[in-house]
């Protein structure tokens, strides 16, 4: 064989495949399929058209409609409403042109190579907590506590009962898993716990017992302050204290507000007394306090006034500034307190109630530790008659005083409540310089000579 005809024949073999793929790639260009060993995620869509891979790809990972239920009350969810998308379409456009765009690919899948394309998918996990929270909303009711009510020295009572609340977060992340492929669970039952009472009738229904109780007097005739006490007494009455909480009176009272109910009555801003919103609030936490100091209950918080009061003892006192000064005490027995509190006709009464074997003997005792005499300043007056003087304030004493409690049913325990100051005031007294005779434009000239020539 002559070297022209082998050339020849070795140039046919060899263009033999190139020929033979073109025609191939060519049919296949125009052939509307995809391509051999292609994949949407886990949809084998080779040899399909483009909208036999949709309905392929669709049929697979399309979520259609997710339905909640709790009891009698179900919800139908869309994926729409929780922001779910697909992008099927872009997908079986980038497998349609998979092998079209490049000759290797084509070669590559013609050959048995596999190519996967991913399918994304996407949804707002802030319609989905949208959703949930409707749902909760729709379905969550409070617990309510087991009340007690005293009358006539009787108690009487109404029975706790159960909440129920959907346990968001849990099904924020069923619902998402569905979305995430993660499941395929379409019918749903919405996970709720029950929520107890923080309060139970089998814990209050021994109060029976005033543990120990306190008065104090008032003047009724002062209708701003006596509405002071009511609105104040109503807060705090009612209340159930249970074993290791501790009550805060500013908590139960609230901000001294008109919006609240309360008056403008006298107040002590710095040692002196002056009109304020909720003036008479402090002999609510006095009175209560003295109950709860006889009941052998642990004092957490309390100060005394500026000004010895009117209506305690020294050292017995605890005044309230809401947001700043408050007064609590923790319940240190094994049974929950029940607390009473009402003025009427000039008294102020509270009572702290609770089981029988929680009544304890308690005594109270004060000690004088000190006492600050009142010092004088003296002022002069250029228009009051030389001679005479006049008082412009008595000022007062002050007070060192400490308080305590003994424990008398057998232990004998003594415990110092408190160490108080009660700061003195000046005695303040204005003396006369105007000499007899004198005009009062005279006195006004002399008086400016005197500054000039100092």
């Amino acid at each position: 064989m002559n070297k022209k005809l082998l050339i020849a024949l070795i140039g046919i073999v060899l263009a033999l495949p190139i020929i033979t793929i073109s025609t191939l790639y060519h049919s296949f260009g125009n052939s509307g399929l995809i391509a051999k060993g292609v994949y949407i995620d886990e949809v084998y869509v080779g040899g399909m058209d483009k909208n036999a891979a949709v309905n392929a790809v669709d049929d697979k990972y399309s979520i259609g409609q997710i339905e909640l239920t709790h009891g009698d009350r179900a919800y139908k969810l869309t994926p729409s409403q929780l922001g779910f998308k697909i992008d099927t379409e872009k997908s079986v456009d980038k497998a349609y042109l998979y092998g079209r765009e490049s000759v290797m690919d084509y070669v590559s899948s013609i050959t048995g190579k596999n190519m996967h394309i991913k399918l994304n998918s996407e949804y707002s996990p802030e319609l989905v907590a949208g959703v949930v929270e409707g749902i909760s909303k729709d379905i969550d009711y409070s617990p309510k506590d087991a009340t007690i009510r005293i009358s006539g020295g009787k108690p009487s009572f109404t029975k706790d009962s159960d909440g129920l609340e959907v346990e968001k977060e849990k099904l924020a992340g069923i619902i998402e898993s569905i979305l995430r492929y993660e499941s395929d669970e379409k019918a749903i039952q919405i996970p709720t716990k029950v929520l107890g009472a923080s309060v139970k009738y089998d814990q209050i229904k021994g109060i029976s017992t005033v543990l120990a109780g306190y008065s104090t007097k008032y003047n009724a005739s002062n209708a701003e302050r006596s509405e002071n006490l009511r609105v104040a007494s109503r807060s705090v009455s009612g209340h159930v204290v249970m074993p290791g909480e501790v009550f805060s009176l500013n908590a139960v009272t609230g901000k001294r507000s008109v919006q609240n109910g309360y008056k403008m009555a006298p107040i002590i801003v710095k040692g002196k007394l002056e009109d304020g919103l909720g003036g008479g609030v402090c002999q609510v936490s006095t009175t209560l306090y003295n109950a709860v100091i006889r009941t052998g209950l642990e004092v957490v918080e309390r100060r005394n006034h500026s000004i010895p009061s009117s209506y305690a003892d020294l050292g017995l006192d605890a005044t309230v500034s809401y947001g700043s000064i408050d007064f609590k005490f923790k319940n240190t027995l094994e049974n929950p307190v029940y607390i009473s509190i009402a003025p009427a006709g000039g008294t102020i009464s509270a009572q702290i109630y609770g089981y029988p074997q929680d009544k304890r003997s308690v005594k109270i005792e004060t000690q004088l530790v000190e006492k600050i005499e009142r010092g004088v300043e003296t002022k002069y007056d250029s228009q009051l008659d030389e001679g005479k003087q006049r008082i412009e304030d008595s000022g007062r004493d002050g007070f060192k005083v400490k308080a305590y409690r003994t424990f008398m049913d057998g232990s004998g325990k003594k415990q110092q409540l408190s160490s108080d100051y009660y700061p003195p005031a000046k005695k303040v007294i204005v003396i006369g310089t105007k000499k007899a005779g004198t005009t009062e434009s005279q006195n006004q000239t002399e008086t400016a000579e005197e500054q000039a020539n100092l």
